[in-house]
């Protein structure tokens, strides 16, 4: 009987070790594992990775929003909002996520909100074309067309091809 529980405590030992001592490298093969299956459209898939590297690492900012990502695919948009908001907690300057938001936000009708995490896109990154052209979307929904006009303006003369 001592033996079996002397064998246990060394194996949870040792299976910890081994976690712990492997863990952002685990996380980071997940994390690559579910980019590589939601670009096949696996996007299930792609889910189950990011969970397993959350579980590796849970300050892993990007598979959080990767994770919003895909379930903001599959119409979650409650818990793509929420993994959204966890990278922002994680990594405040992680303009994607804020861009990601706010596009879920607008979809959603919360045009205000959505206006609110593309400036803060744009603040990180002035060079943001998108976030520039959706906040233009968005501040046309509210009549703000000189607003609108502004953000269209400067898309266009960042990416005069793509805006």
């Amino acid at each position: 009987m001592d033996r079996i529980i002397v064998s246990v405590f060394l194996l949870c030992t040792l299976t910890t070790s081994v976690i712990q001592g492997k863990s952002s490298n685990s996380a980071a093969g997940y994390y690559n594992r579910g980019v590589e299956r939601f670009a096949k459209g696996d996007v299930d898939g792609a889910i189950a990775d990011y969970n397993i590297a959350l579980m590796f690492d849970s300050s892993y900012a990007l598979a959080y929003h990767n994770r919003g990502v895909a379930e903001e695919v599959k119409g979650e948009l409650g818990k793509a909002i929420a993994d959204h908001s966890k990278a922002i907690e994680i990594n405040p300057r992680l303009t994607e996520a804020y861009y990601n938001r706010g596009n879920i936000r607008y979809a959603l009708h919360q045009i205000d909100e959505a206006i609110a995490d593309y400036d803060r896109a744009i603040e990180i990154n002035p060079r943001f074309f998108a976030a520039y052209n959706n906040r233009g979307n968005a501040r046309k929904s509210t009549m703000d067309l000189e607003g609108a006009i502004s953000d269209d303006t400067q898309a266009i003369s960042l990416a005069p091809r793509l805006a």
